[in-house]
């Protein structure tokens, strides 16, 4: 049966967290379990019934502040924040520190293709969290050779356009006035750095 991180977040939270606790915590949100029966579950030797599963695993992700996937042990990232904030490093001086495996910088491309395809982006704080993501990803693409599984070769910079179409006028004229900024920042633009040509 696959780990799951229920003892590892009960101990590193501070002070640790006991599974009576843990229990107590449950119970506050309308689950009953044992101590015995959250020992079995983060263990892996037994799993909740599967009519309350999906309450235990997202009570307990609410509890500890994580996505489901983490707390099952399915993903290497606590949660969306967690990945959004690595790919603000990505291009910086902090990139120096991201340390992944082959594996997380896997999973971390998988995410940025997924909120790139699948969020739909109506701010101008939106457009700029997915501006961010698609340079992250394209970059990740380009320095650990990591390609796109489900796109079939499509240019991950031609989905900014029907986002952008999604837009009210309003919200259009900020994103053009935000991008003529970003390109008034720079001293030097060759059309060929453009986010949207490479």
């Amino acid at each position: 049966m696959a780990k799951n991180r229920i003892k590892e977040l009960r101990n590193s939270t501070t002070p640790k967290i006991t599974l009576k606790q843990l229990s107590e915590k449950l119970k506050e949100k309308g689950l009953s379990f044992t101590d015995s029966q959250l020992s079995y579950y983060e263990n892996g030797t037994r799993l909740p019934r599967s009519k309350v599963a999906d309450d235990f695993w997202i009570a307990l992700s609410e509890i500890f502040q994580v996505d489901v996937p983490y707390l099952k042990g399915d993903s290497n990232f606590k949660n969306n924040e967690q990945v959004y904030e690595i790919f603000s490093f990505i291009g910086t001086d902090k990139e120096k520190d991201i340390k992944l495996s082959d594996d997380e910088w896997n999973e971390l491309f998988s995410r940025g293709i997924n909120f790139i395809e699948n969020t739909p982006v109506t701010s101008v704080e939106e457009i700029k969290k997915f501006e961010t993501t698609l340079n992250a990803v394209q970059s990740i693409n380009k320095n650990k050779g990591i390609s796109p599984k489900d796109t079939e070769g499509e240019k991950l910079t031609d989905l900014m356009l029907p986002r952008y179409n999604m837009l009210s006028s309003n919200y259009k004229m900020k994103v053009n006035d935000y991008i003529e900024d970003l390109l008034k920042a720079q001293t030097i633009v060759r059309e060929d750095e453009l986010p949207w040509n490479q």
